[in-house]
């Protein structure tokens, strides 16, 4: 008898394992759906198993395996050198060498109507353009729809396609890698001396020159047309400067000035020579 229990119990354990591994494999399955072999999320989610709503979302089997949605990393949306951008007063554009360009303004100067001039006037947008190849140095750039369509600065080329008084159409190309390094340079230096600075001023025993009169001023390189600023640079604190610029014409002025507005100088680059620019700022103090 002890013998026919004993067997019995056993039977009926097994037969209760049975029954629960049945429950938690096929348990939340509807009659007659299949099994179904799951290996990532989608598939998990296809088959209708729980997903839980997080970010990522996750989805869970009946068997406790836990997949997680694989979410791609959005291709990069960064304009492309060559391609034609639209851009209102105050967008900025960053391309994907970090180059940031933004449209400043746009100077209206076209003839109203019902008056006679001169000169139709134009559509002028300037750029402020620094990052890329420029590094932290800001460049700014004047195009416009009659004169100066086409802009070309170290390593970039800026052509102006259109021009509204609220937008503008552009297209900034990229020289070819180390074009521009391969030119050949020359350089332009200069002093500039600042004076007054104290109202009477004694000719054996001037008045000595604060460093920051000197650090608060800027050279300015302007290219051929006057307008457009190819490199700045800070005067150091005994008011010296110097470039490295492309052989060609440009203008230099210091900025601020003194009493007048800064004059700007014409410097002729060539090649592997350095010309000497210097200026004199009168203060206006007496």
């Amino acid at each position: 008898m002890k013998k026919y229990w004993l067997i019995s119990s056993v039977a009926l354990v097994l037969a209760i394992a049975l029954f629960l591994a049945f429950f938690l494999t096929f348990g939340n399955k509807t009659p007659g759906q299949a099994v179904v072999s799951v290996t990532n999320f989608e598939e998990c989610k296809s088959a209708g198993y729980p997903v839980m709503e997080t970010s990522p979302e996750q989805c869970r089997t009946p068997e406790g395996t836990l997949f997680v949605q694989i979410i791609e990393a959005p291709t990069s949306t960064a304009p492309l050198f060559g391609k034609v951008q639209t851009m209102k007063v105050g967008n900025t554009v960053t391309f994907e060498d970090d180059l940031k360009v933004t449209l400043k303004e746009i100077n209206d100067s076209r003839c109203k109507p019902d008056v006679e001039c001169i000169w139709a006037g134009e559509l002028a947008p300037l750029l402020s353009v620094t990052g890329g190849s420029y590094g932290t140095e800001v460049k700014e750039v004047r195009l416009g729809t009659t004169n100066n369509k086409t802009a070309t600065i170290g390593d970039y080329s800026f052509t102006l396609e259109s021009a509204s008084v609220s937008e503008i159409t552009v297209v900034v190309s990229k020289n070819s890698e180390g074009e521009t390094a391969k030119k050949e340079v020359g350089y332009v230096s200069g002093h500039v001396t600042i004076g007054p600075i104290c109202p009477v001023e004694n000719v054996d025993n001037p008045c000595v020159v604060p460093p920051e009169t000197y650090t608060s001023r800027e050279a300015v390189v302007f290219m051929a047309n006057k307008t457009s600023v190819e490199k700045k640079v800070s005067l150091d604190s005994s008011g010296n400067y110097k470039f490295t610029l492309a052989p060609g014409t440009y203008y230099i002025q210091i900025q601020p000035a003194g009493i007048r507005a800064g004059e700007k100088k014409e410097v002729v680059i060539s090649q592997g020579k350095t010309t000497t620019i210097d200026f004199d700022i009168d203060t206006g103090i007496r």
